[in-house]
């Protein structure tokens, strides 16, 4: 049986703390999604066409871009669980909160959380 995690997010940009989530996300499942999630599906694709040039190798990766719920897009795929990264507490909230607002909206897969390293977690994508 392969195990497919989906790993969602803007990654705007994609920097190394994301690197070693789909790292990890490879440890732990047979194949990794990488979704690249934005309102402007132009922007997406952009940020897809670069994530997909560091994993053009891979044949374990694919890069996929979306601009609807994450609901959605886990209904029309087969996926076993969605990956997620942890820094700090602060994190960790904001994921729960997350969690139970898409079991509100039906998803009903796995989250699997991942630690970042001590020496990733001061990466950000955003500022806070």
């Amino acid at each position: 049986m392969n195990r497919f995690a989906l790993y969602p997010g803007k990654f705007h940009p994609f920097h190394e703390g994301h690197a070693e989530m789909v790292a990890k996300g490879l440890d732990v499942f047979d194949a990794v999604c990488i979704l690249v999630c934005d309102d402007d599906l132009d922007a997406a694709q952009t940020r897809a066409d670069a994530i997909n040039s560091i994993y053009e190798d891979h044949p374990r990766i694919a890069i996929a871009t979306w601009s609807g719920l994450l609901v959605d897009f886990v209904s029309q795929n087969n996926f076993n669980a969605v990956i997620r990264g942890l820094r700090n507490t602060t994190d960790l909230q904001y994921e729960k909160d997350l969690l139970y607002n898409y079991e509100d909206m039906g998803l009903t897969i796995p989250f699997v959380y991942f630690m970042t390293s001590r020496e990733k977690s001061h990466i950000s994508g955003t500022m806070r």
